[in-house]
């Protein structure tokens, strides 16, 4: 069956199959509204697609990559496969740090610098130092007379040196035996002995100079007595050991009348309502009665 077409002046018209006719503008519309559509749809896919990607790397290797192909490279020995070579794609293995290796503890080695030492200088040797001259008297044997009121000088010419003199004493009376202008590397010590080398009495630094020597004595009885006079160290010797030694007796001083009486086997009588006049002459005397 033929359907009759409608042309009107200045415009096409098309009749559908239900009768109705479409004008050639609303062609054009119906085409623009199409394509708007689809540039539509196509840009939000895209968009979508390129979201999805971000959001969800998992969907990253949906796309399409270039494989490398392994290569076979001929070898000498059939034994030994190659291995392939690796993708462009390969992530490098990354190696752990290497530990730094902790210093050595430090230990109490002492490091000596080899510094080579000065030589110390050579002693200059001392010259032999003249005696004094009452050498030698070095012995109670050898020992030179002193007088009462006499002063002597002496001096130590080697180490050791020991000098002796004596003097003859009176029963009751009191000796001074004194060092003085003594040099500076003198400290004197008296010493006094009996006639059989027995040690009496001695003295380091009861003087009135410093260092210097006074031995008090009272003879209970008369006789030789001798004095040593040495260096407290018994060390020193040289020039300056030069010293002075002098006797003299002590004035208004007398040894009781009752002496000796040091002992209770030397005790004297002392009867009723008498008194008697003691003195203790040497040190450490004691006077004894009953």
């Amino acid at each position: 069956m033929v359907r009759p077409v409608n042309i009107v002046k200045g415009e096409a018209a098309f009749t559908g199959s239900g009768g109705g006719s479409v004008s050639r503008k609303q062609w054009v519309v119906i085409a623009v509204l199409g394509v708007t559509v689809v540039v539509v749809s196509a840009g939000l896919g895209v968009y979508l697609a390129i979201y999805l990607t971000e959001a969800f790397p998992t969907f990253a290797p949906l796309a399409v990559r270039p494989t490398a192909v392994a290569t076979e490279i001929p070898s000498a020995t059939p034994e030994l496969a190659m291995s392939p070579t690796p993708s462009a794609t390969q992530v490098p293995t990354v190696l752990p740090p290497t530990p730094t290796p902790e210093p050595p503890t430090p230990t109490n080695t002492r490091v000596i610098p080899l510094i080579t030492p000065s030589p110390r200088p050579s002693p200059t040797p001392r010259e032999p130092f003249a005696p004094d001259s009452f050498e030698p008297d070095d012995r109670l044997a050898d020992a030179s007379l002193i007088q009462v009121g006499e002063t002597q000088t002496h001096n130590l010419h080697v180490e050791g040196d020991h000098d002796w003199v004596f003097f003859e004493a009176q029963q009751g009376r009191a000796y001074v035996i004194e060092t003085s202008n003594l040099a500076d590397e003198m400290d004197t010590v008296v010493e006094l002995y009996d006639q059989r080398g027995n040690e009496l009495a001695s003295d380091d630094d009861g003087g009135e100079e410093y260092l210097a020597s006074r031995l008090w004595w009272v003879a209970t009885d008369g006789g030789r007595l001798y004095v040593m006079i040495r260096s407290f160290g018994d060390t020193d010797e040289g020039p300056g050991t030069r010293y002075d030694v002098s006797l003299r007796v002590a004035e208004r001083f007398q040894i009781d009348q009752y002496e000796p009486d040091n002992s209770r086997a030397q005790a004297g009588p002392i009867t009723m309502g008498e008194t008697q006049t003691h003195n203790l002459h040497v040190a450490g005397d004691r006077d004894w009665m009953y």
